[in-house]
């Protein structure tokens, strides 16, 4: 079963300390983990997909998913991974024991009024032969704010014909009362809810404070301000309705407003040959202060979608800039305000402000804006190890790009007897498996190299298939069974039929290493890890039988 909550503040992709992780995966490998008759079919997942539907972006819902386990001793999930923008998880190891269950909490916190696709990757403890776990994952963010309902579900040139829409067509005030506006409520700290005793503005580029105006004209004749059109007023003829369209006016130093001029913004390198308040001139480009630079980009952004390019000013220099000043200085309070009170006179609002994620579904403002094609995937494993009762195992293939992904090549080194069978093609989001399988006399160590549909898309994983048999041992039978150090240093048994019991492995002190308990199957390992240098020595107590237990004695240990 999965259930739903609400979680106002997803706390991420959180796992244990180092130090316990470690602690905890040693257990488990000197443990009943390295079991060699563990098999998929003892974990399961309550669900193969989960849906999390329609999520506001401002609240988060988590699913939890239950993992049981129908085996007989205790499994850790040592490497749990989501894929996919907004999945995150609260822990990325789990323990699942013998016979029960445990739940595993997945948040999805969407950015974006976007549908997200992606997959959830459980994966066992190296060693316990063990192939991962796959859920599904898919949900939908959505804006709370219904004013941006017509932009659900869109990008690139589309978003932009819907935000065009949106804004279009606002309340034009007239430049002078929109500057009147401007200089007495919008930029007034007495009245915009900043703070002020009196009548109180701060230009844009320069950061002087303008104190005790009356009104605009005297601030003006006073105190030697104006207002900067952000995009120049020659660039469209004065006309309104751009002229008065507060979203891209600013109160200035008419000095500075002056000096500017009809430069395009950008960022000034060498020695600049003006400077004043943190802002600066040269090279050919104006460059603001920190303080005003996320509102200059916000204002050309949301001036070009609304207009277009408009006597060609817009450049793609510019463009980089605004994107990198967009990103660096996001919009505070101040800029959300000043976004609302627009709003309230104008009737139209500043995509850029409300929503900044917005740039990154446009990948072009000066262009027809298309999506980048990227065609990446994920190996979800880190290792692909099996055998001793596991004779195939999948490796799970996360399409993390846009694109379709298909596996144009996969092989192991030294061309072993393992079958590798490829997926179809993978789409964007989804995961495939690929399955290898070996017979169960081989040894193998290797590595699998894989290609796919991109000049640059590769990877390599480490291959281990210890499950073979070693030669020169009689047939296994209930009292004889075959006995073995594998290559992976385990000793295993091997019966000529499924038995239950217990398997023990001593040090000749008769000091515990460790144990194992074992249920219908006919083979097992135990790990041998914390075992001192010498002989050890592995014994067998069939289930329910009064007779002593039968050992054998393993080769020495070294240090």
């Amino acid at each position: 079963m999965f259930q739903r909550s609400t979680s106002q503040a997803p706390r991420g992709n959180r796992s244990k300390s180092p130090m316990r992780r470690a602690a905890q995966a040693l257990a488990f490998a000197a443990g009943v983990l390295m079991t060699g008759g563990l098999s998929a079919q003892d974990l399961s997942t309550s669900s193969a997909s989960l849906d999390f539907g329609d999520v506001f972006t401002d609240n988060p819902q988590t699913l939890t998913l239950t993992v049981s386990n129908s085996g007989p001793v205790d499994l850790l999930l040592d490497r749990i991974r989501a894929f996919g923008e907004g999945y995150m998880l609260d822990d990325t190891s789990l323990v699942v024991p013998a016979g029960g269950s445990a739940d595993l909490d997945l948040t999805f916190a969407p950015r974006h009024n976007m549908p997200r696709n992606g997959e959830l990757i459980l994966e066992p403890i190296d060693g316990s032969r063990m192939e991962p776990l796959r859920v599904d994952l898919t949900g939908r963010g959505v804006y709370p704010d219904t004013y941006y309902a017509p932009t659900q579900d869109l990008s690139q040139e589309a978003l932009k014909t819907a935000l065009t829409a949106l804004i279009d067509g606002h309340t034009a005030l007239g430049y002078s009362p929109a500057r009147d506006e401007m200089y007495m409520v919008i930029d007034n700290w007495a009245v915009n809810g900043i703070g002020a005793a009196v009548n109180t503005l701060e230009t844009a580029y320069t950061g002087r404070l303008v104190a005790g105006y009356s009104n605009r004209s005297d601030a003006q004749s006073s105190y030697n301000v104006n207002t900067e059109h952000t995009w120049p007023q020659s660039m469209f003829g004065s006309s309104d309705p751009m002229q008065s369209d507060l979203f891209h006016l600013y109160i200035t130093d008419a000095g500075a407003n002056s000096t500017r001029g009809n430069l395009p913004f950008g960022e000034v390198t060498g020695t600049p040959d003006w400077s004043d308040g943190g802002s600066q001139r040269g090279g050919g480009v104006f460059e603001p202060r920190d303080a005003q630079k996320g509102k200059t980009a916000r204002s050309m952004l949301y001036f070009i979608t609304r207009y277009g390019n408009l006597g060609s000013f817009f450049s793609s220099a510019q463009e980089n800039a605004f994107r990198s000043w967009h990103t660096s200085f996001a919009p505070d309070v101040v800029e959300q305000n000043r976004n609302e009170d627009i709003f309230s006179v104008q009737g139209n609002r500043n995509p850029f402000i409300d929503h900044p994620e917005f740039t990154e579904r446009i990948s072009s403002f000066l262009g027809t804006a298309s999506a980048p094609v990227l065609n990446t995937a994920v190996v979800a494993d880190d290792t692909a190890r099996f055998g001793q009762g596991t004779d195939s195992y999948r490796v799970w293939i996360v399409a993390t790009g846009n694109q379709p992904v298909s596996i144009t090549a996969a092989a192991l080194t030294g061309s072993p007897d393992i079958t590798i069978n490829l997926p179809g093609t993978i789409a964007p989001g989804e995961a495939g498996a690929i399955t290898l399988s070996g017979p169960d006399t081989l040894v193998y160590a290797g590595t699998l190299n894989l290609d796919w549909s991109a000049a640059t898309g590769s990877a390599s994983l480490p291959v281990l298939l210890d499950n073979a048999l070693p030669t020169g041992l009689p047939a296994p039978g209930l009292d004889q069974p075959r006995v073995w150090v594998n290559a992976s240093g385990e000793a295993c048994l091997l019966f000529g039929q499924a038995q239950e019991g217990t398997v023990r492995l001593f040090s000749t002190a008769g000091q515990l290493i460790n144990e194992a308990v074992m249920q219908g199957r006919d083979r097992i390992c135990l790990s041998q890890q914390g075992a001192v240098a010498g002989a050890r020595v592995l014994r067998w107590q069939p289930a329910g039988s009064l007779r002593p237990a039968v050992g054998w004695t393993l080769p020495a240990l070294h240090d």
